[in-house]
């Protein structure tokens, strides 16, 4: 069964959002209040390789995120 970590944030930057997506995070909802409050997740338990010396860790990979990943049906203009 997959399981899930969750973030909560207020108030992000365009490079901050993209920052977190770099890092795995999923936008799943975002809520206007004194602010906004964001709310991300990412898959529990996926394993990355990054150094064969560390201890086997268990954390998300990085993914490079394009604007249509994070906006699916956007149309970008040169």
């Amino acid at each position: 069964m997959q399981q899930w970590e969750y973030f909560r944030k207020k108030d992000l930057s365009d490079f901050e959002l993209a920052e977190l997506g770099n890092k795995g995070w999923e936008l799943v909802a975002a809520t206007p209040c004194t602010g906004v409050l964001y709310i991300f997740k990412r898959p529990r338990n996926i394993p990355q390789s990054n150094n064969s010396n560390s201890q086997s860790s268990q954390t998300t990979p990085e993914k490079e995120w394009s604007m249509q990943d994070l906006f699916p049906g956007i149309q970008i203009t040169q």
